[in-house]
């Protein structure tokens, strides 16, 4: 998710192109909501958008708990998925709202949350490309062809996202 309310919060898709540039790593958009049509779509390679099917923050939970790592700017999902303990990288503006401490890059709010700072206001290239450098790492202790990110089978009768990954078990709404 690259998108915000808070246009300071908001990551221009074009800077998330050197994630891209990442061999062996799949993309899936997640990016839902009112904000959705104005945000733009990221030219990454092997890119999915998936924001067309999130109806709410429980399609987005099921989503993101087949994933991997969820890379965010500071949004409404971050803490969604902070909480569902799937591993995250919060892109963070300068300044950074309170919640993420003025320094650091964890938070005790989730264990599995990184944080990634602006040094400067406005300024995405900094850590975006202290990102992609993690990200390449990921990937190489994965050369099996990248992260395992969960298959996708569309929606179920309701219109819900119905999801499945051969790690962890279908998940199912009431």
């Amino acid at each position: 998710m690259w998108g915000s309310t808070d246009p300071n919060r908001c990551v221009p898709p074009a800077a998330l192109v050197p994630l891209g540039a990442v061999p062996g790593i799949r993309f899936f958009g997640l990016q839902a909501g009112p904000g959705r049509a104005t945000a733009g779509v990221p030219s990454l390679p092997s890119f999915e958008d998936l924001g067309g099917e999130i109806a709410d923050f429980a399609d987005l939970a099921g989503a993101m708990a087949c994933l991997d790592l969820i890379v965010t700017a500071d949004t409404g999902p971050a803490h969604l998925s902070g909480c569902l303990g799937v591993p995250t990288w919060v892109l963070l503006p300068a300044p950074a709202d309170w919640v993420w401490s003025l320094t650091g890059e964890r938070t005790p709010w989730y264990p599995t949350a990184r944080l990634f700072r602006q040094a400067r206001r406005g300024d995405w290239s900094a850590p975006i490309a202290r990102a992609a450098d993690e990200l390449a790492t990921l990937a190489e202790r994965h050369r099996y062809g990248g992260l395992s990110l969960c298959g996708l089978r569309g929606t179920d009768e309701r219109g819900s996202l119905v999801s499945w990954t051969p790690e962890r078990p279908a998940l199912a709404r009431s």
